[in-house]
């Protein structure tokens, strides 16, 4: 993440994301090179669902994950549901409200992971 950091200040770039070797985790640092937490990498995910693209929908989370989605959902009154961590407690929420967007454990759940199960996850995928 230092070389990440420095590459995008050096650049003058406006983010910097990086990924493991299997691409099934990423660090991301801000135009300053600074690290952003996973969780404010939700939020900013979410910001950017809500207030660029427009797209409304329930935000499924589990409790290990951050309460600026809450503040989000209020903002944009869209429906927050909390459940608690695994796949066997978020899947149906998400199913049953066409959820906009999923966030478990450490990561922000996409078609790759929820592939069969009757999900439209096309709403979560950036352009």
């Amino acid at each position: 993440m230092k070389k990440l950091s420095a590459s995008v200040t050096r650049r003058k770039a406006s983010v910097g994301i990086a990924n493991d070797g299997d691409a099934d985790r990423i660090g991301v640092v801000d135009e300053n090179g600074v690290f952003l937490t996973q969780l404010q990498v939700f939020a900013l995910l979410a910001l950017y669902m809500l207030d660029v693209r427009k797209e409304r929908g329930a935000i499924v989370k589990t409790i290990t994950t951050t309460s600026m989605l809450d503040r989000l959902g209020a903002i944009y009154k869209i429906p927050i549901f909390e459940t608690k961590v695994g796949f066997k407690y978020v899947a149906p929420v998400m199913i049953k409200e066409n959820a906009l967007m999923v966030v478990r454990k450490a990561v922000v759940t996409d078609s790759a992971d929820m592939s069969g199960t009757g999900w439209d996850s096309s709403r979560t995928l950036l352009p």
